[in-house]
């Protein structure tokens, strides 16, 4: 049942641009602010994942 789910919202995120790991032109502000602040702990296992 959650793996489906699981699979669902994994698409979505590999599908959404924010998450595209390649140096976009308005990602450095994101990263510094996201490397600065401590990482959150849905934003760590989605970083493993996507790399």
């Amino acid at each position: 049942m959650d793996t489906g789910h699981l699979l669902a919202q994994l698409r979505a995120v590999a599908s959404s641009p924010l998450v595209v790991p390649e140096p976009e032109p308005f990602a450095p502000a994101a990263y510094s602010t996201a490397r600065r602040a401590p990482p959150a702990a849905d934003e760590v296992p989605c970083a493993s994942s996507t790399t």
